[in-house]
């Protein structure tokens, strides 16, 4: 027997005595025990009945055995409040009853959001907004949604003419926004009035709040993401202008302003052929004052471009992997493996020529990942090996896990990468 088949039997054999002890208190006041064993209520549905019988309630209008206890406690502290929940059972769901239930507790007008087409959401704003003493009763309908009440709820807290907003056909976040708007005497109903998204209306007001207008921007089409970051150049005073386009995506025109703030010529990265992590890359290095030509060029990814950006920054020569066919790991291997050495170098040291022909290119990366990771290859320094089985076998040894059982070249990839993690997972339990 395993722990885990030891750990049920203790845990059914609890969940056992606790039964028999709830009977036993459920029979000790008056419940039949026939009744109870014959519906075959579990240990928790008894412990409600017993709490029933104890409060004096009829506990025949809940005691359901296809009730979770969970649904039977609401129900029963419904009852204690002189609530039907018994009846409502059959109209709202267990979330919408305990928002009955807890309107009750407070002593509010319940009435109000007494509609089972409300969710138990859209039901709480409106207990919250009464709790308030807040006049929501025109809003409790079910063309609101529970976010859209919430932006009504808000309003009328502020005491603002929440009627200029509250419409079903706005949504939750364009009604933030005119709230807001209200809030900081920003008018932003035009926008709306106008089709343009909330997220653009946030922009447009936040930049209106510090003494920026974004309308211009807004005309011409550049989205929220992008009217955020026009919105701080022009705070502080940068001149975007001459490299804004609405091909460039936000996070691309926030590298040309940090460029632009740090006084670096952007021109070199400023371009919409280059994502914005590529722009980054270009940029750390102007920022150092290193020849960014080396790798400022679209065709390189933003990990190959860092790769070749460290290794500027090591003083090494890099132009013996600054390659397009050498992908980010490859590069790495070589930078950190050997310098200024290529892993043709390596190869010429480590294998005869005659060798090095029997592997194809991605087996021969496999080998330089190793190589450059100070690894004994030889374990897999096979033209047998696929690249994909090789990898396998590299991982073992960078995880210092022995290796040996994968090193079949009838294994699959997959089983050898099933071997690998029950050997890492063994080898932690052993820790």
């Amino acid at each position: 027997m395993n722990n885990q088949e030891a750990m049920r039997m203790i845990l059914a054999g609890i969940n056992q005595n606790e039964y028999e002890r709830q009977l036993e208190r459920c029979v000790a006041l008056g419940c039949e025990e026939a009744f109870l064993r014959e519906n075959g209520f579990d240990e928790t549905q008894l412990a409600e009945i017993r709490k029933g019988l104890e409060e004096g309630i009829d506990i025949k209008r809940y005691a359901n055995p296809e009730y979770p206890w969970f649904l039977m406690e609401t129900i029963r502290e419904g009852l204690l409040l002189h609530v039907p929940t018994d009846e409502y059972i059959k109209i709202y769901d267990w979330q919408q009853l305990q928002e009955i239930i807890e309107g009750c507790r407070d002593g509010l007008e319940v009435s109000v959001y007494l509609n089972p087409e409300l969710d138990a959401s859209s039901m709480k704003e409106i207990r919250l907004s009464l709790a308030e003493g807040l006049p929501i009763e025109p809003y409790a309908k079910p063309v609101f949604d529970y976010m859209q009440l919430h932006q009504i709820r808000r309003g009328l807290q502020d005491n603002l003419p929440v009627e200029i907003f509250a419409q079903p056909e706005l949504d939750c976040v364009i009604m933030r926004e005119i709230r807001k708007g209200l809030e900081f005497q920003v008018d932003v109903l035009w926008l709306a009035k106008m089709g343009y998204s909330g997220e653009i209306m946030r922009e447009y007001r936040r930049g209106k709040q510090i003494g920026v207008d974004l309308t211009k921007y807004i005309a011409e089409g550049y989205d929220a993401q992008q009217l955020a970051v026009i919105k701080d150049a022009l705070v502080n005073k940068v001149k975007i202008e001459p490299y804004l386009s609405l091909r460039l995506f936000g996070t691309q025109i926030e590298q040309i302003v940090i460029g632009l703030k740090k006084r670096i010529p952007v021109e070199s990265y400023a371009k919409v052929e280059f994502n914005w992590r590529q722009m980054q890359e270009i940029r750390y290095g102007l920022e150092q004052g290193f020849d960014t030509s080396l790798y400022t060029d679209p065709l390189f990814s933003a990990e190959q471009m860092k790769e070749i950006r460290l290794g500027l920054e090591q003083g090494i020569d890099v132009t013996v992997y600054a390659n397009y066919r050498f992908t980010a790991e490859r590069m790495h291997a070589i930078r950190t493996g050997s310098g200024t050495e290529t892993s043709e170098h390596w190869m010429e040291r480590y294998l005869t020529e005659e060798e090095r022909n029997n592997f194809e290119e991605d087996q021969t990366e496999q080998i330089i990942l190793g190589l450059g990771a100070g690894l004994d290859v030889n374990l897999y320094a096979d033209s047998r090996f696929s690249a994909k089985q090789m990898e396998q076998i590299r991982l073992a040894l960078e995880e210092h896990i022995d290796a040996a059982p994968l090193a079949m070249h009838c294994l699959r990839p997959r089983e050898m990468k099933e071997i690998r993690e029950y050997l890492k997972k063994r080898k932690m339990c052993d820790i």
